[in-house]
């Protein structure tokens, strides 16, 4: 809720506080998501997220990039940069990483079209 003050008597000091109308949007998942190329993809018995070994994952978080390390450590944290259709491009293209963890949220915005990827749902963060 947001709030609209105005002067209530002669002085400025004075205000009364009136709360206005505001709509809430629909709260998106804070889940984040691993999208992986097809070869990359390794599914796993004992828990860890479904990465080849020795795969590089783009991050552009320190928070994404420690969690990768605590899930899957059989994988490479990088540093990507970029809006999230440049990050899934560099994906599609095989330009350095071979899979990336996003913001599920920022995804499903977006409706970009992974179909040519891998995805799998990361509950890590």
């Amino acid at each position: 809720m947001s709030f609209a003050s105005s002067a209530a008597s002669g002085d400025d000091k004075t205000f009364v506080v009136k709360p206005t109308e505001r709509k809430c949007s629909e709260v998106s998942s804070a889940a984040d998501w691993l999208v992986i190329r097809p070869e990359f993809h390794a599914p796993r018995a004992d828990g860890l997220l479904p990465i080849a070994a020795d795969a590089r994952v783009g991050a552009s978080s320190l928070r994404r990039g420690a969690l990768l390390g605590r899930f899957a450590p059989q994988a490479h944290s990088v540093p990507l940069r970029g809006n999230v259709p440049t990050r899934v491009r560099k994906l599609a293209e095989q330009a350095g990483v071979d899979a990336i963890i996003l913001a599920g949220a920022g995804l499903s915005r977006l409706k970009l079209d992974l179909s040519a990827l891998k995805n799998a749902l990361a509950a890590i963060g």
